[in-house]
């Protein structure tokens, strides 16, 4: 197994980074969308390869279970998914969404892995 140093962590969640800025994490129940979450066009500076995106909040836009997530880059490129929910990387007090309520999450962060 491959082992990333900080520096190397650090310039992985930059670059990754770089594809998130303007982009949104969009909250999803099986295939449909019911938030996107925008992602400020500046992203944190990565620390320890952890980048971390504070208050981000949006309108509802249908009703459903949140199940997962899709990162997507400003031009629309999913870049990675992950689960939604009490085990999940994206925590929600309410797992099941109605159109039109705010959705605010205080904290969203990317993590690049030390081993590979």
């Amino acid at each position: 197994m491959a082992r990333h140093t900080a520096a190397a962590r650090n310039a992985i969640a930059s670059a990754i980074g770089t594809l998130m800025a303007g982009g949104s994490v969009e909250i999803v129940a099986g295939t449909q969308r019911l938030a996107a979450l925008p992602l400020s066009a500046v992203v944190p500076a990565p620390i320890e390869g952890r980048l971390v995106f504070r208050n981000l909040s949006a309108t509802v836009d249908a009703d459903g279970t949140a199940d997962s997530y899709v990162v997507r880059s400003a031009t629309g490129e999913a870049l990675y998914s992950g689960a939604v929910g009490k085990a999940g990387e994206i925590k929600l007090d309410l797992s099941t969404l109605k159109a039109g309520m705010r959705l605010d999450v205080p904290e969203f962060q990317y993590v690049v892995p030390v081993q590979v």
